[in-house]
């Protein structure tokens, strides 16, 4: 059951912390990073994602102490301590597994489902498009052996799979310079290992999955991750080429706007994106933008203080006095650890309450009650 607690206490936890740690970097986003390249944009997502995954935590404690005293004319002081019912955790954390384990069994059910039907209507290319494919691996250096076919179920070129990888094109017919820049986007979202991030979002929706922001985190790393892609493909390349690979992308949207999607395109990455079109295009064409490196080690700084947990404590020394007199000692018991005689006596004190007595629960008896209790027995 303290198990339990943990779990749900460290979920909520990082719950919290991530949630901050992305509204501050959409409001970057949205004020100083607009004017930053779009690798920035993009790989900024990964410290938010960082957190999410890391659950460890370094714990700095500060201890106050304090002295009072206090008059008690009883000679009996039972304390019960439970905070938040370890019940109350159990029935929180059954209802998380439950929402963990459907969308699990959704995600994955669809994911094979999704394969299985690419395996099933995809087909070969021509000969071109397959030795532009080889012409576009050899200048990137990749030698995966990575296929390209035809799907009539995807309404723009998309990269797909994590061990084995699909180049998915819709069966549209492209002269050479758009199959090539279109390979080439492809093939630079597996060089620099998009599709892995693809899939740990897919995992972090399933174990957040009850935290909005999550969801508008996958959007807006999908969309960065469309931006990120063109600076590269486009770095270093001339004004030229510039212009036909922003033709490419325009013909890819203007089919796919009319194409009734087929497929859900969580398991994919794809390149048309017919929304904010204009400014993607711009994007191609400006010259030399800001790095970033500033504002990367600050959010990177922001991010390890986040796995910092400072706890403070005070230490309270109590002393009982009964009649402003006499010293009345106290001992602290666990009522899984307690004597005999002590846990029959919290017994009954529960039972007198209308409570449970719980494995954790404090049990605060004096000397007087303890001396009394063993002579008894």
């Amino acid at each position: 059951m303290y198990l339990i607690q943990i779990i749900i206490v460290s979920v909520l936890r990082l719950t919290v912390i991530s949630s901050i740690l992305i509204l501050f970097i959409l409001l970057l986003k949205k004020t100083w990073l607009k004017n930053y390249n779009k690798n920035l944009n993009y790989y900024i997502w990964l410290f938010a994602i960082f957190r999410l995954i890391i659950p460890i935590e370094i714990p700095i404690k500060y201890t106050f102490s304090k002295k009072t005293n206090i008059n008690r004319a009883s000679e009996t002081l039972v304390s019960i301590q439970n905070g938040i019912q370890l019940d109350t955790y159990f029935y929180i954390f059954i209802f998380y597994l439950v929402g963990v384990i459907i969308l699990s069994i959704y995600s994955i059910a669809t994911y094979l489902k999704y394969i299985k039907l690419i395996k099933k209507v995809s087909y070969n290319v021509d000969e071109n498009l397959k030795l532009t494919l080889d012409k576009v691996k050899n200048e990137m250096n990749i030698n995966k052996n990575i296929e390209v076919r035809y799907c009539d179920y995807v309404k723009s070129a998309c990269l797909i799979g994590i061990f084995k990888n699909y180049v998915l094109l819709p069966n549209v017919k492209y002269n050479d310079s758009e199959a090539y820049w279109i390979l080439k986007h492809e093939l630079t979202h597996y060089k620099y290992k998009d599709n892995l991030l693809k899939l740990i979002c897919f995992l972090i929706r399933i174990v957040y999955w009850f935290n909005p922001l999550i969801y508008l985190l996958i959007k807006k790393v999908g969309e960065d991750c469309e931006l990120a892609c063109d600076e590269r493909v486009i770095s270093n390349k001339t004004f030229e080429q510039k212009k036909q690979y922003a033709l490419t992308i325009a013909n890819s949207v203007k089919y796919a706007i009319n194409f009734e999607e087929k497929l859900e395109n969580q398991y994919y990455i794809g390149l048309s994106n017919s929304k904010k079109l204009k400014n993607r295009l711009q994007d191609l064409f400006i010259k030399n933008p800001k790095k970033g490196y500033f504002i990367s080690v600050v959010i990177l700084a922001i991010t390890l203080s986040s796995f910092v947990n400072v706890k403070f404590d005070y230490l309270v020394k109590t002393n009982y006095y009964k009649k402003n007199v006499t010293i009345i000692n106290t001992y602290t018991y666990k009522y899984k650890d307690a004597p005999k005689a002590v846990r029959e006596f919290y017994e009954d004190e529960c039972r007198a309450n209308g409570v449970k007595p719980k494995d954790n629960d404090t049990i605060e008896i004096t000397e007087d009650t303890l001396k009394r209790l063993h002579k008894s027995k």
